[in-house]
C-alpha cells in the first residue's frame, strides 16, 4: 500500500519518461524528463547503497496499475513521486533478510513514469533536483 504522495521538489509536469537508470559504486542515479512543454530534467541520486530496487515496464504491470487506479483513482498518475513504509515490497525484503535489516528505517520510494514503475527501498531519502531545460 502506498502511504503518501512524496514531494521532494515543488513542481514537476507529469508524465515523466525514464532517460537513464544507473547503479554503480557511487550510488543509484535515475534521470527522468518531462514529456510535455518544458522538457525539464529530474535527477534522483541515492548517494550510496540502497537495500533493493526494481524497474518494471508499465505494460507488464496491468494488474498492479488496475489495482492502483481502483484505490487511488486517475489522480495517482498525475504525480510521479510516492513513498510508503508499509508495502508488499518492504514485506518481501523483510522476509528475505533474516533480520539483518532490523534497526534500519527503510522506506519504499515509488517513481511513476509513462513507461516504467521504479521502486527503491532505502534507509535515506535521495537528493532530487529539477533542471530547467526550457
Amino acid at each position: 500500500m502506498i502511504d503518501k504522495k512524496w514531494q521532494p521538489i515543488e513542481k514537476v509536469v507529469a508524465p515523466l519518461r525514464l532517460i537513464q537508470f544507473l547503479d554503480n559504486y557511487s550510488g543509484l542515479n535515475i534521470i527522468l524528463q518531462e514529456k510535455k512543454l518544458t522538457r525539464n530534467i529530474v535527477i534522483i541520486n541515492y548517494n550510496g547503497a540502497v537495500f533493493s530496487y526494481r524497474v518494471s515496464k508499465n505494460k507488464n504491470l496491468d494488474n498492479r496499475f488496475s489495482w492502483l487506479r481502483q484505490i487511488y483513482g486517475e489522480k495517482f498518475f498525475e504525480w510521479p513521486f510516492y513513498k510508503s513504509n508499509n508495502s508488499e515490497y518492504l514485506g518481501w525484503l523483510e522476509k528475505r533478510s533474516c533480520g539483518l535489516n532490523e534497526g534500519f528505517n527503510i522506506e519504499h520510494y515509488i517513481f511513476v513514469t509513462n513507461d516504467y514503475l521504479i521502486d527503491v527501498l532505502s534507509s535515506y531519502s535521495p537528493t532530487v533536483k529539477l533542471i530547467n531545460e526550457s
